[in-house]
């Protein structure tokens, strides 16, 4: 099922699935206080 959405909608879910990881990175930054994540 995943595989016909994929063709589907490819640039959708690809936009979508990378919104969702910047959405996750930018909670734990605002977690991290910045101040750690300098020294990446």
């Amino acid at each position: 099922a995943l595989e016909h959405l994929l063709d589907e909608y490819p640039v959708e879910l690809s936009a979508l699935f990378f919104g969702l990881v910047l959405a996750s990175v930018g909670a734990v930054w605002e977690r991290l206080g910045n101040r750690d994540a300098v020294r990446l």
